[in-house]
C-alpha cells in the first residue's frame, strides 16, 4: 500500500511541478495559488495533502459536475473547464481544469488542476468581488464546458475567454499551464497502470479508503463525547447586519459511532455579497478544521471523510448558494473565519484540543494590481501574495508565523520581492490598510475596495497576528510585557485581558508584580462568581 500511495503522491507533485514551472502569471509561477488532485472513477479523492486545503477539500465535485453534465459523453481527450461555483467550484477566480483518463477502454480517474488567475473579466480588474450584489457582477463564467476535445483546443471557449479577459495572452499562458498539468497527470496514471495492472491500482484505491477511514474512526473515539452551539460575528457591509454577520456552527462528537457532526443549517440567508461560500468551500473548510483535530496522521482523503456528517443547506450565506447570489470571495473572507471557528469548538470539548482563532481576509499586501506598464507599454494583472499575516495558536504551539489564513494554511509561497517587482511596475517596500498619496498624506480604505494608487503613491498593509490558545490570566506577565513592548498587545489589553499592570519607570515599562497578582486574583474570583 504505501508504494502505490507515494506513486500517487509523486505523479500529483509532478501536476504541481508542470504548472508551476509554466505558468504565466506571478499568482502562479511564484505564489503557487494552484491545486493540483486527482479521483477515481468512483470520485474518490487520494491525497488532498499537498494542495490548498479549500482547493482539494470538495475537488470530487469537479468530476461530478462533468458526469452529471455530460454523461456518457465523455470521452478521451476530452478536457474539460468550469469556474462556477454552482457547479461545485470553488469561486470564479479559479480556473479548475478536468480531464477523464481511460484505461483498458473506459474512465479509471479524473486529473484536476485548478488555478487562481488574475483576472476573469469582473468590472474592475480583481478576481475578487466581495461587494458584488449578484453572479452578474462577477466576470466570466464557465459552467462546466468542454474546452479541448480529441486533445485538441475548442476554438469558440479560448476565444471567448481571451475576449472578456484583459490580458488574453497571459490568460493563454496560464491556461496551456494548466492543461499541462492534468495531461501530466494522465500520462502517469496511465503508465502506473500499465506497470501494476489497472486491477490492482484499482483495489488500492478502495483499500486506501477503507484505511483512512479506520485511521479516522480510532481518533474520533478517542475525543471527548460532546455537543457544542456557538456564533461568531463578522464584520459587516451590509445593512442587513450592522453589528457583524453572524457565523453559525454546531459541533458534535460521538466517540461510540466514531462520527463527528458540522451542522452549518442555522446560517443567514444569501447576503447581498459577494462573500457568500458555495457548497466547494463550505465543504472543504469543515473537512479543513475537522481534519485538523484528528492529526497530521489520518488521511485525508474521501476515506476520512466519510466520518465527517457535513448538514447545509441551499440559500445561505454559510452552505450552497442559490443562484444569483455572488460567490466570487467565497474562499476568503467567511471562509477564513469559519474554518478557525469550528477549530475553536473543539477546545471547549477538552482543553488540550481545537485552536484560537486566526487571520481574516486578504491584506492590501494580497491584492490584485493592474494597470499599464510603462516599461512596455502592455497591460497587466496580478493577484500579490505578499506580507503574511500570522495563524492562531494552539495547546503547546505558537501562532504560525506566515500561515496566511485557514483556507491556505501555510502552503502558499509568498511573492518574490525582486521577481514582483519585475513583473510589474512597483516597488515594495517594508510592509506597514491605509492609502498615502505621493504628498505622504494617509487615508483609510474601508474593509474591501478597489482603489486608484496614482505614480509616487503608495499601499501600506499592516498585517496582524492570530490569537492565542489557553487561559489568558495564565500568562507569564513577562512575556505579555514583551508583547506589548513588540507593539502587538496594547497597555489597556494587557490590563483588561490578561490581568497585567503595567507601570512607566521613565521611558520604560516595567510589571507591576504585586498589582498584577491582585488584579489576577480579583479577575478569577469576577470569572467564578
Amino acid at each position: 500500500m504505501v508504494v502505490l500511495r507515494r506513486r500517487f503522491e509523486a505523479i500529483i507533485g509532478e501536476m504541481i511541478n508542470a504548472l508551476f514551472k509554466s505558468g504565466r502569471s506571478g499568482v502562479l509561477n511564484t505564489a503557487m495559488d494552484f491545486s493540483c488532485s486527482l479521483t477515481d472513477a468512483n470520485f474518490q479523492s487520494i491525497s488532498l495533502a499537498q494542495g490548498l486545503p479549500v482547493h482539494v477539500g470538495a475537488v470530487d465535485l469537479i468530476p461530478r459536475a462533468v458526469v452529471r453534465k455530460f454523461g456518457a459523453d465523455i470521452h478521451p481527450g476530452d478536457c474539460f473547464v468550469n469556474n462556477s461555483g454552482y457547479l461545485g467550484n470553488t469561486h470564479c477566480a479559479d480556473f479548475t481544469v478536468c480531464a477523464p483518463v481511460f484505461v483498458d477502454g473506459s474512465i479509471a480517474f479524473y486529473v484536476i488542476a485548478r488555478a487562481h488567475l488574475g483576472d476573469m473579466g469582473f468590472p474592475t480588474p480583481t478576481t475578487y468581488g466581495p461587494r458584488s450584489r449578484d453572479v452578474y457582477e462577477e466576470g466570466l463564467m464557465l459552467p462546466c464546458v468542454r474546452i479541448q476535445k480529441g486533445y485538441k483546443d475548442v476554438p469558440e471557449v479560448i476565444d471567448i475567454c481571451r475576449a472578456n479577459i484583459r490580458v488574453p495572452d497571459q490568460f493563454y499562458g496560464d491556461y496551456l499551464a494548466v492543461l499541462s498539468a492534468v495531461r501530466t497527470g494522465e500520462s502517469r496514471l496511465k503508465s502506473l497502470c500499465a506497470k501494476y495492472g489497472a486491477d490492482v491500482v484499482k483495489t488500492f484505491v478502495d483499500e486506501f479508503q477503507n484505511y483512512a477511514e479506520r485511521m479516522a474512526r480510532t481518533a474520533i473515539s478517542e475525543l471527548p463525547k460532546g455537543r457544542v452551539s456557538k456564533e461568531m460575528l463578522y464584520d459587516s457591509e451590509t445593512e442587513l447586519y450592522p453589528n457583524g454577520i453572524p457565523i453559525r456552527a454546531t459541533l458534535e462528537v460521538d466517540p461510540d459511532e466514531e462520527l463527528i457532526t458540522v451542522d452549518l443549517t442555522e446560517n443567514v440567508d444569501n447576503l447581498p455579497l459577494g462573500i457568500n461560500m458555495t457548497e466547494s468551500t463550505t465543504t472543504a473548510a469543515c473537512m479543513t478544521a475537522v481534519l485538523n483535530v484528528l492529526g497530521a496522521d489520518v488521511p485525508r482523503c474521501t476515506g476520512s471523510f466519510r466520518r465527517v456528517k457535513l448538514l447545509m443547506r441551499e440559500g445561505a450565506a454559510i452552505g450552497k448558494p442559490k443562484f444569483p447570489a455572488a460567490t466570487s470571495a467565497a474562499t476568503t473572507n467567511i471562509c477564513h473565519a469559519l474554518i478557525p471557528h469550528i477549530q475553536s469548538m473543539f477546545a471547549d470539548l477538552r482543553d488540550d484540543l481545537g485552536t484560537a482563532y486566526g487571520t481574516i481576509g486578504m491584506p492590501g499586501s494580497c491584492a490584485v494590481v493592474s494597470g499599464n506598464d510603462h516599461r512596455g507599454d502592455r497591460p497587466f494583472v496580478n493577484q500579490l501574495i505578499m506580507g503574511y499575516w500570522g495563524g492562531p495558536a494552539m495547546n503547546g504551539h505558537d501562532g504560525w508565523l506566515t500561515y496566511g489564513s485557514g483556507a491556505s494554511q501555510g502552503i502558499l509561497w509568498q511573492s518574490s520581492v525582486e521577481v514582483v517587482e519585475q513583473q510589474q511596475p512597483m516597488n515594495a517596500a517594508p510592509m506597514q490598510i491605509a492609502r498615502l498619496d505621493k504628498d505622504g498624506r494617509r487615508s483609510e480604505l474601508p474593509i474591501s475596495v478597489d482603489t486608484v494608487i496614482d505614480v509616487g503613491g503608495k499601499l501600506l498593509s499592516e498585517g496582524c497576528g492570530g490569537g492565542g490558545f489557553g487561559e489568558p490570566l495564565d500568562r507569564d506577565p513577562a512575556r505579555v510585557l514583551g508583547s506589548v513592548l513588540a507593539g502587538r498587545v496594547s497597555e489597556a489589553r494587557a490590563k483588561s485581558v490578561y490581568g497585567v499592570v503595567l507601570v512607566r519607570d521613565g521611558a520604560h515599562l516595567k510589571l507591576d508584580d504585586a498589582a498584577t497578582k491582585k488584579r489576577r486574583e480579583g479577575m478569577r474570583q469576577g470569572a467564578s462568581a
